[in-house]
């Protein structure tokens, strides 16, 4: 069947109040085309509507790319090393949360198995530390279940050394973090230093007051562009630095209260063990 859109302008996507108009007084000549006719309209005015909300976005999001292009050009010669602190920021930060997510999860549910099990067999602690080998606790603890007969003094010297492994390795990319806080301030102040020389230079006494010192304030503006983003990168560090410090604080805390209860399970054991061979020996 033939549907009247003689007033559907399809070269030019749009439909007009007036085209609408038109189409709906010519579907009334012929009431068995009118519904179709009517939903068609409706559904290329949706149509329409959503391209054009589409190419708006489109349009926004590529002046904002613009936009953050002059800015950083603006910022001068220090936004290039800025640019480079930041993508290791970045990245080590993505790193760590990673890292701490994979750590803080279970982990003290394994150190209670773990201790629970070293309460009534040590060999059954042995094994549930071997197997969680891939968490941090379960190497600390897997260390010293190792040396199983052994001294209580040489037990403890094993936890000691490994929690000092363990921290140690839980600090990587701390000093990437504490290097952008110490460096960014450092160079956007100095990106703001050039761009003030650049701004100022060709400035004379003479011309102070008069049009040829209009340009000075965008200068200025434009030199401040690097401070700011150098303290921008440089507050992001230090947040997240203070995040991962916690963390490890947390960890410290947890190796240490662990340690200590394993280190005093293990002396009562060793001492009810050689109290008991001495009994052994008496009685034969």
């Amino acid at each position: 069947m033939r549907l009247p859109l003689i007033g559907i302008k399809i070269h030019s996507c749009e439909v007009s109040l007036h085209e609408r108009n038109h189409l709906f007084r010519q579907g009334s000549k012929d009431n068995g085309s009118r519904p179709l006719a009517v939903r068609f309209a409706r559904i290329w005015e949706t149509i329409t509507a959503t391209g054009w909300t589409i190419l708006n976005l489109g349009c926004s999001n590529r002046e904002s790319i613009v936009n953050i292009a002059e800015i950083f050009n603006r910022g001068g010669l220090a936004m290039w090393p800025l640019l480079i602190l930041s993508i290791l920021t970045l990245g080590t930060i993505f790193e760590r949360l990673w890292f701490w997510g994979m750590v803080l999860r279970g982990e003290t549910k394994l150190a209670e198995q773990i201790l629970d099990a070293a309460r009534h067999d040590w060999q059954e602690a042995l094994e549930l530390a071997a197997n969680a080998c891939d968490q941090p606790i379960g190497r600390f603890l897997y260390t010293p279940l190792q040396l199983i007969d052994t001294n209580p003094e040489i037990f403890r010297l094993a936890l000691e050394a490994a929690a000092d492994e363990e921290l140690s390795a839980m600090r990587r990319g701390e000093k990437v973090l504490e290097a952008t806080i110490t460096m960014a301030p450092l160079l956007g102040l100095l990106g703001t230093v050039l761009g003030l020389i650049s701004a100022l230079s060709s400035i004379r006494l003479g011309d102070i007051g008069t049009p040829a010192t209009l340009g000075v304030g965008l200068g200025i503006s434009e030199a401040l562009i690097s401070t700011a983003s150098g303290l921008v990168i440089a507050i992001i560090a230090l947040a997240f630095q203070r995040l991962f410090q916690a963390f490890l604080l947390q960890q410290a805390q947890i190796f240490r209260r662990t340690g200590n209860e394993l280190e005093l399970t293990y002396r009562q054991a060793w001492l009810e063990q050689r109290i008991k061979g001495e009994a052994e020996k008496t009685l034969f």
